[in-house]
C-alpha cells in the first residue's frame, strides 16, 4: 500500500468468539465452625405439688371472724364517739347494735346531763391549767427575791401562802374532775 494512497484498508470482520458452554456445579459455601455464645441453660426444676388451701381460722376466743370497715368524716367521727360515750357501750357493740338491732335510743335527759358535765369538765381542765401557770409565775417571783424575806416578812409570807393555796386548789380541781369522770364511768351515764 502506498503511503500516499488515502484509501483506508478495509477492515476484516473478525468473527466473535462463541462462548463455550461451561458446566456449572452448584457451589456450597464453606462451613466455618462458630462457637455459640455461652447462654446458661435453665435446669428443669420440679414443681412442688399444690398445697391445699388453708381455711382461715378466727382468732382464738372470737365468735365473730368477719369485720366491716366504715369511713367517717371528722364531724361524723366526733358524733359517733359522743353517742358511744353517751350509750355506755363499747364502739364495736354500739355499731353492731345500731346496724343489726333496733335503733339505740339515748335518754334526752341523760344527753343534757352528759353535755353539761362535759362542758364543766372542760372548764375544770382550763382552771387546772391556769392555776398551774399562776403557781409557776409565783414561784418565779419568789425565787429571785429571797432577800426580801428579811426586809418585808409579811409580804413574803403572803406570797408563799398564796403559792401554797394555788397548788392546793389545783389538786382539788383535779380530784373533782377525776371524781366526776369516775362517777359517770361507774354508772355508765
Amino acid at each position: 500500500m502506498a503511503f500516499w494512497n488515502k484509501e483506508k484498508p478495509k477492515a476484516q470482520a473478525i468473527p466473535e468468539p462463541q462462548p463455550t458452554p461451561v458446566e456449572t456445579t452448584p457451589t456450597v459455601p464453606e462451613t466455618v465452625p462458630v462457637a455459640a455464645p455461652s447462654i446458661p441453660v435453665p435446669v428443669p426444676q420440679e414443681i412442688p405439688p399444690a398445697k391445699p388451701e388453708k381455711k382461715e381460722k378466727p382468732a382464738p376466743n372470737r365468735k365473730r371472724p368477719f369485720d366491716a370497715h366504715v369511713w367517717f368524716s371528722e364531724a361524723e367521727q366526733r358524733k359517733l364517739e359522743r353517742r358511744v360515750e353517751q350509750s355506755g357501750l363499747s364502739k364495736g357493740v354500739f355499731i353492731r347494735k345500731a346496724a343489726l338491732e333496733n335503733p339505740i335510743v339515748i335518754d334526752p335527759e341523760k344527753e343534757k346531763l352528759l353535755s353539761a358535765v362535759t362542758k364543766m369538765t372542760a372548764e375544770l381542765k382550763y382552771i387546772h391549767a391556769e392555776l398551774g401557770r399562776q403557781g409557776g409565775l409565783l414561784k418565779m417571783a419568789i425565787k429571785p427575791n429571797e432577800g426580801q424575806r428579811q426586809s418585808h416578812p409579811e409580804e413574803w409570807n403572803l406570797l408563799v401562802q398564796t403559792n401554797h393555796d394555788l397548788v392546793r386548789t389545783q389538786r382539788m380541781v383535779l380530784k373533782t374532775m377525776e371524781a366526776v369522770n369516775g362517777y359517770f364511768k361507774a354508772h355508765q351515764l
